[in-house]
């Protein structure tokens, strides 16, 4: 069972918040992963990508707009976009996935449009990655 919700019905309120607790957990080992100096690799990643639906080495080759739309189809809160958009900042840092630092762009830019409330915190992130 992954994180994602297929099925064409809506999500409750209790299986939302299931749901993005869900893709929270996800993302934390995720970031925890990719906070280690040189202590992942394409196989740790994809363990924590599987929920997704995605590899690494598909999701570098998507293109942004499609990633951005792929992610945003799934109704994930504000809160776990950012921490995604944290994480594919931490593994662009790695040969060959500098394009992920671009889909990070993409999901702090989706943030800033479709959410509610100004982040001043995504703004920062957003202009230290346009630098």
């Amino acid at each position: 069972m992954g994180l994602i919700n297929n099925n064409k019905m809506p999500l409750t309120f209790n299986s939302r918040d299931e749901h993005n607790q869900r893709i929270n957990n996800a993302l934390q080992r995720l970031m925890a992963l990719t906070l280690v100096p040189g202590g992942w690799d394409d196989d740790a990643v994809n363990e924590q990508l599987k929920p997704f639906l995605l590899k690494i080495d598909e999701l570098a080759a998507l293109p942004t707009a499609a990633f951005v739309s792929f992610i945003a189809r799934y109704k994930v809160d504000p809160d776990n976009l950012e921490l995604l958009a944290d994480a594919l900042v931490n593994l662009s840092q790695k040969a060959g996935y500098e394009v992920l630092a671009g889909h990070a762009v993409g999901v702090y830019e989706h943030i800033q449009q479709s959410g509610d409330v100004f982040s001043l915190t995504v703004a920062g992130k957003l202009k230290a990655l346009r630098s």
